[in-house]
């Protein structure tokens, strides 16, 4: 059977309207701040946006043949990818980069990765600084989830499109109806957005930065307004409340819901948020022993800088108070092993999530014990039940293609002439949605360095990462486009 085509391109469709509707938001921040640039560029995108979807929503006939899990892969890709395309649109419209530049940006925001291109971001008109930040919101929790939460959807199959776009091994059912579960999540964004913006205006921030870095922690992204990120404030306060939200931000939505209504023994029992806990934990602990030995802060300092940084990395949010390129090795080096780590699975996080992580360590734990004892049966547990072995052998999978494909990505950026760790670390920093590498792509600087082939191959790592490798992957591979299967 081939594909729902109809479906994909009145879903695409709705798209188009949504983004259309959300840019109306940094169009008022043109207008409020007086910026005829910011005017022009939105409203250039918007009114065709909307009019072009509306015309496919109404013309296109939906399909009565069943979405099936196919579709939704090439749906999710497809609407990143037009989301992507897009976006990026009014930054070229308004002058301000290049188009290559501006769709490196957007993906970057979409995919809540949080890398940038610009050097100075500071001379942006605030409404492409407000829309480059509401990226991040959209993406968080998902342009699909979005969509089918606020729009109406078709009739079938949703759960296969949700299932291809949610990031982590599994897709909990809190409601038998996909749009019950979709508002359900959404709520608890919202709940999580508005708590942030009222605590960021105590600490008497504009209603702009308020705004705008509440969309970078609770959608885990990073993009922020000024140059030096959160270092731009002083005090502990903003950090704090920044802080909260991004480890709030990489643990489950769904999660939170449940504990919501069946108690906080089930979020405190849950392994993977337990496990979550205890990687910034330990690593918070290290790294300001490590900063403390090496005389770089005091220890009230290295406690805070470091439990920020810690939580910006293994969230992949990406946000920075300090250049953390310039601490010892070993607090380097822990937290590029966070870049591996990644939130947790149903979070607004990227990476390769602590679930996998943890059963990973597992099944390396059951392969010592095997061969320690031959003959015993010896399973990879989970919150006390044996995993099914094809999905112990499909994280693996994920874990391996992964690595491979963040190294051999490095390898060809490389060719830009880079060194090794920079170039390096860009693809983990993109693959993983973490924004921020090491050396020439540090907190402090930027991607703006690398060639347009090496956006352009960046941007597509940023995308993979996000849809957790396997819906890219998936796209090129000829059974995946054979009608007969």
């Amino acid at each position: 059977m081939g594909f729902n085509y109809n479906s994909v391109i009145i879903i695409l469709g709705k798209l188009l309207v949504l983004i259309g509707l959300s840019m109306f938001l940094p169009l008022t921040a043109a207008f409020v701040y007086q910026e005829p640039e910011g005017i022009y560029s939105f409203s250039m995108v918007i009114f065709p946006s909307i009019i072009l979807g509306s015309i496919i929503v109404y013309k296109v006939q939906p399909s009565l043949q069943v979405i099936k899990i196919r579709d939704g892969f090439l749906t999710v890709a497809a609407v990143w990818l037009l989301a992507s395309f897009i976006g990026a649109l009014p930054f070229t419209l308004a002058g301000s980069m290049t188009y290559v530049d501006a769709l490196f940006e957007m993906a970057s925001g979409f995919t809540t990765t949080g890398a940038s291109i610009l050097t100075d971001v500071e001379v942006l008109p605030m409404s492409l600084l407000f829309w480059r930040s509401f990226t991040h919101w959209l993406g968080g929790l998902g342009i699909v989830i979005f969509a089918i939460a606020l729009l109406p959807q078709l009739n079938i199959g949703g759960y296969n499109i949700v299932r291809a776009e949610t990031p982590g091994p599994s897709f909990e059912k809190l409601s038998p109806k996909l749009k019950d579960q979709s508002r359900i999540l959404f709520i608890v964004y919202m709940v999580m957005t508005i708590s942030e913006i009222i605590l960021l205006k105590l600490g008497r921030l504009t209603w702009f930065e308020s705004l705008v870095y509440t969309f970078g922690s609770v959608g885990t992204g990073g993009f922020a307004p000024y140059n030096n990120s959160v270092g731009h404030f002083n005090g502990s306060y903003v950090p704090i409340v920044i802080t909260i939200f991004m480890a709030m931000g990489g643990g489950s939505l769904s999660l939170y819901y449940s504990s919501f209504r069946f108690g906080i023994s089930k979020l405190l029992r849950d392994s993977e948020f337990k496990c979550y806990l205890a990687i910034i934990t330990l690593s918070t602990l290290a790294i300001a022993i490590d900063l403390i030995l090496m005389n770089v802060y005091t220890s009230g300092i290295a406690l805070r800088e470091s439990l920020f940084q810690v939580t910006s990395i293994i969230t992949t949010t990406g946000y920075a108070t300090v250049d953390y390129d310039l601490w010892p090795t070993f607090a380097k080096c822990i937290l590029f092993a966070l870049y591996l780590c990644g939130g947790c699975s149903g979070s607004t996080g990227g990476g390769i999530k602590v679930i996998r992580v943890l059963v990973i360590l597992k099944f390396i734990r059951r392969g010592i014990l095997v061969r320690l004892h031959p003959n015993a049966v010896i399973d990879v547990k989970l919150a006390d039940k044996p995993m099914p072995a094809d999905v112990v052998s499909a994280i693996a999978g994920f874990a391996f293609l992964y690595l491979t494909t963040t190294v051999i990505s490095g390898a060809v950026i490389s060719l830009d002439g880079f060194d090794l760790i920079t170039s390096f670390s860009a693809a983990f920093a993109c693959i993983g949605n973490v924004g921020p590498g090491f050396n020439l792509v540090g907190p402090v600087l930027n991607y703006s360095i690398f060639s347009d082939w090496s956006k352009l191959l960046l941007t597509l790592l940023m995308i993979a990462g996000r849809l957790e490798l396997f819906t890219i992957f998936m796209l090129f591979t000829p059974r995946f486009w054979n009608k007969n299967r």
